[in-house]
């Protein structure tokens, strides 16, 4: 293929995608972008042990990541990934308040929560923009540690909750993704 024809595919395919994603379909999450992702063998089975670790760390409890990857899903818009709950003990009043945005003044939200979903929603929009106030906000509630895990966990979300809105693109667009990793 010349590279003339090449690029006039490249701009076909990324107009394919940046119309459907205009289209705002999501219809693989977290939970299900694992079985498109099964074909890629170990590197797959690695990067789902890593995704299953980290709800079982020690430092940030899962109903408090569970909280951030609701609001990272809200902030890309993941349809699908906000209809996903995840077993973590949330009660579903918690999770109405957090989506309607009301989590900095609902009584329910502790001081570690809301440490942890600020410096979440800055993460989301500028990670640059996080600043040391922030940082020890959280640390104050979870230590060093714990913000070393929150920033890799919520990498780790993050990049998972867009992997699973391109699949979606992806299949939207008419491009299978199944056999995608092989």
């Amino acid at each position: 293929m010349s590279l003339t024809s090449f690029a006039g595919a490249a701009n076909v395919f990324v107009h394919r995608i940046t119309v459907v994603s205009r289209m705002n379909v999501s219809t693989l999450n977290t939970q299900s972008l694992a079985g498109v992702l099964q074909t890629g063998g170990q590197v797959a089975a690695d990067y789902e042990a890593v995704w299953d670790a980290i709800w079982k760390q020690p430092h940030v409890p899962a109903p408090l990541l569970e909280l951030c990857r609701l609001r990272l899903a809200q902030f890309h818009g993941a349809t699908a990934e906000l209809g996903l709950r995840r077993d973590a003990g949330l009660a579903p009043r918690k999770i109405d308040s957090l989506l309607a945005g009301n989590y900095f003044r609902d009584p329910d939200f502790s001081p570690a929560e809301r440490a942890i979903l600020e410096f979440t929603e800055i993460y989301a929009q500028d990670p640059a923009a996080i600043n040391d106030d922030m940082a020890d906000a959280v640390k104050q509630h979870f230590g060093e540690p714990g913000l070393m895990c929150l920033i890799e966990a919520l990498g780790f979300i993050d990049g998972r909750i867009r992997l699973a809105l391109m699949m979606s693109s992806l299949r939207a667009a008419g491009i299978p993704t199944q056999g995608a990793m092989s």
